[in-house]
């Protein structure tokens, strides 16, 4: 039962846990309601509470509470079998303390969650058992939130979304939209595997990224890429990081088989300064190609941000971004279409009749963040606010 202080003012502690004694546990994802409390105030020998801060500009620190209670009859032993709540008072169950004025309604001083219970005994025959306990921001230091990038790049909804975090040998890649590993890893020999970069390619985001040793690449489901190829507006996005230097094209993004080509690779010239290039094209052997080139060098082991776009739909601008800066554009692009069963990143593309427009390599280097939008193709302004808020 409470207990009543000084002035009148009765204290009540409380624990989480069922009123049938030893019985019940509550989840850290109950809600208040859903708990029910049980009044051990007749227990507590002392009460004491730390939290707040010392001025206007110091942080709130996690508060804590202590509470010492009669423990003489065993009742909160962890290690007796018979006792009152015995296994009970475990870590993160909640706990709370309210004071009620002579004249007034009961105010919560304090709710947290159990952190350990220490027991202490005095001869010849007295024992406590000390609880301490941390309020809420002990829970919230322990969960990690979403980096900005990752949070924006929700917002805006993309069709597929590989942050490539699968882990150092995956054979899929795993699609956070629709919470599938549907994407398959294929390599040039079966006893390759791809595997982990140390870090994300964005700033602030805790997710890794995936290490293209130059056999390995992405195909996507067929499914997707059907549905991808229809008349409509188009977005593809990535960070990427290289230090290739050796001259050649090497494949990033494409659409191969035998219809129209969109693809996106790096091409490295005899000087060792590699650019991204993107091209549109028509059928093999015509070379009808839109073939754009960045003046950003991307192979000096940096994180760069490249989004490729294009509209099938209302012919509005299009083109190729990288670092926040549009390349070139174009605005008609009626005759594309990207139907296609190999749909890939990072594979080599050789579909022209002049090797200009073929990327005949592998892509070795860093891939994260690969997103892709059907019906929606991203402005300027969102282009250049991805790279922003991905280059921190």
């Amino acid at each position: 039962m409470s207990v009543t202080i000084a002035d009148g003012v009765v204290l009540t502690v409380e624990i989480g846990f069922s009123t049938t004694a030893g019985s019940g546990t509550v989840p850290l994802n109950s809600t208040l309601a859903s708990i029910t409390w049980t009044d051990v105030s007749s227990d507590v020998r002392s009460c004491s509470i730390k939290r707040g801060r010392s001025s206007e500009l110091d942080s709130f620190t996690t508060g804590s509470c202590q509470i010492t209670f009669a423990n003489a009859d065993r009742k909160y032993d962890p290690e007796y079998a018979s006792g009152t709540y015995y296994g009970k008072l475990t870590p993160g169950r909640p706990i709370r303390i309210r004071a009620t004025p002579p004249s007034g309604a009961a105010t919560g001083i304090f709710f947290g969650f159990i952190d350990q219970l220490n027991q202490q005994y005095t001869k010849p025959t007295d024992a406590t058992a000390i609880v301490t306990a941390s309020d809420a921001f002990k829970v919230m230091n322990l969960i990690t939130l979403p980096s900005y990038w990752e949070y924006h790049t929700r917002s805006l909804s993309p069709t597929k979304w590989y942050r490539f975090d699968d882990g150092s040998t995956p054979s899929t890649a795993f699609d956070s939209v629709s919470l599938q590993s549907d994407a398959v890893w294929y390599n040039s020999s079966a006893a390759l595997s791809p595997g982990a970069s140390a870090s994300s390619l964005v700033s602030g985001d805790t997710s890794v990224s995936a290490s293209f040793d130059g056999s390995h690449y992405v195909q996507l489901p067929n499914a997707f890429t059907y549905a991808f190829g229809d008349s409509d507006n188009k977005t593809i996005e990535f960070w990427m990081s290289t230090t290739t230097t050796t001259a050649g094209n090497y494949g990033l993004f494409n659409k191969g088989e035998y219809e129209s080509t969109v693809a996106c690779g790096l091409v490295v010239d005899g000087s060792g300064n590699g650019t991204i290039q993107a091209q549109w094209g028509g059928v093999p052997g015509i070379n009808s190609v839109l073939a754009y080139s960045s003046a950003v060098k991307v192979n000096d082991g940096k994180p760069h941000h490249v989004v490729m776009t294009w509209n099938r739909l209302d012919n509005t601008v299009s083109g190729v971004w990288v670092d926040g800066v549009l390349t070139n554009s174009y605005t008609n692009l009626t005759w594309t279409s990207l139907v296609s069963l190999s749909q890939t990143f990072g594979a080599p593309f050789s579909r022209f009749a002049s090797a200009t427009y073929n990327f005949t390599n592998y892509f070795t280097g860093v891939i994260d963040e690969l997103s892709f939008w059907n019906s929606t193709t991203l402005s300027a302004t969102q282009v250049a606010a991805r790279y922003a808020i991905g280059k921190g």
